[in-house]
């Protein structure tokens, strides 16, 4: 996660704690809290203002989260596939093994690593390969087919239209030994 991300949930989450508390305090007497924050309240306008200030970015974040909850891609660590013979389930984990596999044996490719996303509601599959190559004349090329590869294997492993395959091929460093999968 990013710094400026985990700051900005970090002052988020304190105001929402400072807000809960305020709010608690006003409803449930807590001793020595509750009559301090009454008469600060009312001797402060302003303060009034911060409250309802606290309570509308409380309402933007909560509505956020129902948002994200309803609307996001549902993904899944599997496929499953009802035929006439039964129920089918395909792992993530073997298909990115076979898409490692398969980019390893068919180009000059080491340290090939494959993220493979599975959408359950569309049935579609998007993947991301990353691999380190001695080639460094023909890294577009080499990319494009590394591309053509993964979606051949996806789509013969999965039997769904792949979406979306990026591949990142970095040029091997002098001196550096590669993994061979």
């Amino acid at each position: 996660m990013r710094g400026r991300t985990k700051g900005v949930l970090l002052l988020l989450s304190l105001l929402g704690i400072l807000q809960t508390v305020w709010f608690t305090a006003l409803i449930y007497p807590l001793p020595y809290l509750s009559n301090e924050i009454i008469q600060w309240q009312n001797t402060y306008d302003w303060v009034r203002w911060i409250g309802l200030i606290l309570g509308i970015i409380s309402g933007l974040i909560f509505l956020g989260l129902l948002l994200i909850a309803l609307f996001r891609r549902q993904t899944t660590n599997q496929l499953t596939y009802q035929t006439d013979r039964g129920q089918l389930n395909i792992n993530q984990k073997s298909v990115e093994k076979s898409v490692q596999y398969a980019v390893a044996s068919k180009h000059n490719a080491r340290n090939v690593s494959a993220t493979v996303r599975l959408n359950k509601r569309k049935k579609t599959a998007t993947a991301l390969v990353e691999a380190v190559t001695s080639d460094t004349k023909n890294l577009v090329h080499e990319s494009q087919q590394i591309e053509q590869t993964v979606s051949k294997t996806l789509s013969a492993s999965l039997g769904v239209p792949v979406k979306k395959v990026t591949v990142n091929l970095k040029p091997a460093e002098r001196g550096r030994g590669v993994r061979v999968v």
